[in-house]
């Protein structure tokens, strides 16, 4: 039986990129976001957007000359749309996995936005949401406790 999650919402996982404790190598770590998903329509306009940039770099560019140049052009796809970070903001209610020292920090739009300043950050948190509403509702849809698969039947 197929069963629809029409909740909108979906913690989804997203790797930040953070110094350890020597403060001298980066290793990733998990966070989830919880995320209000994007419908159909709005996701494609966004990817919409994100090719037609693409493609009038690549004339700007009077096409690529080198893979770095085609690399670049892509790369301005992902560069930051006016209003990007409140967006993110209206569209992420909560994380977990984000702790000072060892304690918990509690979710605040302030403390999302503080995070989101950053690059290395706000990157793969859009990407997330991208992700998460491209595939999101199919994981809510699995059947089993939060979206896991049900063990399989002999």
């Amino acid at each position: 039986m197929f069963r629809f999650a029409d909740k909108g919402k979906v913690f989804w996982p997203v790797e930040l990129r953070q110094s350890n404790e020597a403060g001298d190598a980066v290793e990733e770590v998990t966070v989830h976001f919880a995320y209000t998903l994007l419908p159909r329509t709005e996701l494609r306009a966004r990817e919409k957007r994100g090719v037609v940039a693409a493609v009038n770099r690549l004339v700007e560019m009077e096409g690529p000359r080198t893979p770095d140049d085609l690399i670049a052009a892509f790369d301005a796809t992902v560069q930051r749309e006016d209003g990007d970070v409140e967006f993110l903001l209206d569209h992420i209610s909560d994380w977990r996995g984000i702790a000072d020292e060892d304690e918990a920090i509690e979710f605040s739009r302030e403390r999302l936005e503080a995070l989101l300043q950053f690059d290395v950050y706000f990157k793969p948190v859009m990407a997330g949401l991208l992700a998460a509403s491209r595939s999101g509702p199919a994981k809510n849809s699995q059947p089993g406790s939060g979206g896991t698969p049900a063990p399989a039947q002999a």
